[in-house]
């Protein structure tokens, strides 16, 4: 320290670049450094769910969930496995050692989709393909409620996707999550009496649904030279076509609308996947997650931005009400630490004042901004984002510091 001490007063050229840069490359880096709430870490544990219809759970059990894991036991990075087998579905949890760091994942992970794979070709027939869910560690830190009271279920998932595409339009933005939005499907409820009278069973009939809603190809030809691709028509592209849907039965040329033995329509499923409400009122929740690295607070402002522009274009009657902010909390945080730092250099270069003169206090303290401005140009330059543990280590170094 003395050798510096020296240098720096035999070279002040010296000195004053190194406060230069701390000064402006601390503002810089106070401007442009990422922000988050909490900081990023690796997820090393998975899960591979396997449906197996009709099965039991000792038929899942040696049929599906062994052969997958016999698998899986070959991966080196597996620290533990638990699996849990019942009627219909087999569930394995993959647990990873804790040595795994956050770059090394993704190549891991993709090496355990391709054991699954291999696992895949020996499962019994009727079994599903298996679902590999690594995905966890996606923090969707700004949530929006749309409600649309009055509005159908298409209309609602039409607005949903929308939003949603809008959104993704945002720089930055990682991931867009959808929750709460009501799904249809078209109801057939069958008049058993007038079914059985026309010699037709539910499976004839599914079948007949089946076959007249299957897309094949047409095939193609030659004109002019060009050859031109045949297009048919789905033949099942809305309610009022399934209604008039002929049927007939096997032996018989007599036909038969399905609207006729039928009521065919379209609404609500009778048990959605998942509800979401907001102050009592039924709606849809827009969930959004920032790109790793970047700023949260200024992604965060952005689709602000977008979601008073989509609340002001939304049709009559629909409301968008902010549910979480991640960014403004991660903005009130750091606003903090700013406003303790200053009260800290205040404090400091007020008690010099008292005990040691002017020049002492005027020294350490902007020494201790000083140091704290050039830190946070660093943990800009080499990406070292700004949350709770990085603010926590800044406070308990300024308070050693002091």
């Amino acid at each position: 320290m003395s050798n510096l001490a020296r240098l720096t007063i035999r070279y002040p050229i010296y000195g004053w670049i190194l406060i230069l840069g701390c000064l402006f490359g601390g503002l810089h880096g106070v401007m442009n450094v990422s922000r988050l709430e909490d900081p990023n870490f690796p997820m090393t544990w998975a899960y591979v769910i396997t449906s197996y219809p009709g099965a039991s759970a000792e038929e899942v059990e040696f049929e599906v969930t062994d052969r997958i894991e016999d698998s899986l036991q070959e991966l080196p990075y597996v620290d533990m496995l638990v699996s849990k087998s019942v009627p219909g579905r087999s569930e394995i949890l993959v647990q990873m050692l804790e040595e795994v760091d956050m770059d090394e994942s993704p190549q891991i992970y993709d090496e355990l989709r391709r054991r699954v794979s291999e696992a895949e070709m020996l499962l019994p027939p009727g079994a599903n393909t298996p679902l590999v869910e690594d995905d966890f560690g996606d923090i969707y830190g700004i949530l929006y409620a749309i409600t649309a009271p009055g509005y159908s279920e298409a209309e609602i998932y039409d607005m949903a996707k929308a939003i949603s595409t809008r959104i993704k339009q945002v720089p930055n933005v990682a991931k867009i999550d959808s929750r709460g939005v009501p799904y249809e499907a078209v109801y057939i409820e069958l008049d058993h009496a007038r079914l059985t009278n026309f010699g037709l069973s539910v499976e004839d009939l599914s079948r007949r649904i089946w076959q007249e809603n299957q897309v094949v190809p047409a095939g193609s030809t030659l004109l002019d030279g060009r050859r031109l691709r045949i297009s048919q028509p789905t033949p099942l592209s809305s309610v009022a076509e399934l209604r008039n849907l002929k049927i007939g039965a096997a032996g018989s040329n007599d036909t038969i609308r399905l609207g006729d033995i039928a009521d065919v329509f379209r609404q609500g499923v009778e048990v959605p996947p998942e509800l979401v409400r907001i102050n009592g009122e039924p709606a849809f929740v827009i969930a959004v997650s920032v790109t790793p690295g970047e700023n949260v607070v200024t992604v965060g402002h952005e689709v602000d931005r977008l979601m008073d522009d989509i609340a002001n274009n939304l049709p009559l009657g629909a409301s968008v009400k902010p549910i979480y902010k991640q960014h403004s909390i991660v903005e009130s945080a750091i606003d903090t630490f700013l406003r303790n730092l200053a009260i800290s250099v205040a404090t400091v270069v007020l008690a010099l004042f008292l005990f040691m003169g002017w020049r002492a206090g005027i020294v350490v303290g902007l020494v201790l901004l000083l140091t704290v401005l050039g830190t946070i140009e660093i943990m800009n330059i080499f990406g070292i984002e700004l949350q709770r543990i990085t603010l926590g280590v800044l406070m308990i170094a300024m308070g050693m510091l002091v």
